[in-house]
């Protein structure tokens, strides 16, 4: 478990931008800075979902650790150590299992909240997209709950 705030159960993403950037991306543990977002304890342990930006990697990453405003991430982030303008979010729940399959990593428990009437419905028979069928190709866990 981590120490942070969990953001991961609510329907929107926490924080987000087009400011992300990095001095070091292609380190192991990268640390990433926002000028909209302080980076504070209650990040650690949440999700930074990465999806554009030059010489950026797109991809879901965790923050593993924050010192001075800056988030230290699990894995490099970049194919270039210097990177701007990258576009995020931090926290808010997947759109479809779907998709949380594509990301879905050895031991992952994903929680799959049925809120009533709404009920998730499979419109394409393509594994890990969104919309499509649950195909984790590792081991883990799927939780449905309602309350």
């Amino acid at each position: 478990m981590a120490s942070g705030t969990d953001y991961s159960t609510q329907n929107s993403a926490q924080f987000s931008g087009t400011n992300l950037a990095s001095s070091n991306a292609t380190n192991a543990s990268p640390a990433v800075t926002s000028a909209t977002h302080n980076f504070v304890a209650a990040d650690v342990g949440n999700l930074i979902n990465i999806t554009a930006g030059t010489n950026w990697t797109v991809g879901i990453y965790q923050i593993v650790s924050v010192a001075a405003n800056a988030a230290t991430l699990d894995r490099a982030c970049g194919s270039s150590a210097s990177v701007t303008s990258g576009t995020w979010a931090e926290g808010g729940a997947l759109a479809t299992p779907g998709f949380c399959a594509s990301v879905f990593v050895q031991d992952n428990v994903a929680y799959l909240f049925n809120a009533g009437s709404t009920i998730y419905s499979m419109t394409s028979a393509t594994a890990n997209v969104s919309n499509g069928v649950f195909g984790a190709a590792t081991n883990g866990s799927v939780v449905g709950y309602a309350t």
